[in-house]
């Protein structure tokens, strides 16, 4: 594959993600008992719609940006745990908090995964309305997975995904790694013709 084409790959998964959490609406906090309308059903379906879409596209592009950095670094591991493991001790990571939160981001987008060869677990999904519009804390999974997709929190992931690539850029040798540094860059900025 050419640097160019994996370089807008990961671009496409950026923009991909900040498209769809720009989809999302607004969610107002109602309190517990609240008879939930059409209006909430509709943010309800277009947030979990749109959310799931976000969490896979930023997935994917932390995943690429991973392993193209990786690549171009050396790193011969194969499992995505072990390059990030090896880009901390190398302190090309050093937002922890911030990867930490990404990589349990990660966790949910295996449970959607689950989801889809599990459905039968999703009957009854209407019952889920209060987790999102609410402040309670969830008791499973799946409400875990549905509080998270209002436009602030996933906001918070793309500012997140977007803080840790600077933080990646900031700390590759750019004279060694001009290339890379200048095609992360890119990525960065959601440019799709990039490489080097």
């Amino acid at each position: 594959m050419t640097h160019w084409f994996e370089y807008s790959i990961g671009a496409v998964h950026m923009q991909n993600a900040k498209d769809c959490v720009g989809k999302m609406l607004d969610v107002i906090y109602k309190e517990e008992g609240f008879i939930y309308g059409e209006k909430e059903n509709e943010i309800f379906f277009d947030n979990t719609r749109y959310g799931v879409l976000a969490i896979y596209s930023i997935n994917a592009s932390l995943e690429t940006v991973v392993a193209i950095t990786s690549r171009e670094l050396q790193i011969k591991e194969k499992s995505f745990k072990d390059r990030i493991d090896i880009l901390i001790k190398r302190e090309i990571i050093t937002k922890k908090v911030t990867f930490q939160r990404l990589n349990l981001l990660r966790k949910k987008r295996n449970l959607i995964t689950h989801w889809e060869q599990v459905h039968i677990e999703l009957l009854g999904t209407d019952s889920y309305l209060p987790v999102m519009f609410t402040k309670i804390s969830p008791k499973n999974k799946i409400e875990e997975l549905i509080s998270i997709l209002t436009l602030n929190r996933m906001s918070q992931y793309i500012d997140d995904l977007l803080d840790l690539l600077n933080d990646i850029v900031s700390n590759i040798d750019r004279e060694k790694y001009g290339g890379l540094y200048d095609s992360l860059k890119q990525i960065i900025d959601r440019d799709f013709v990039v490489g080097y």
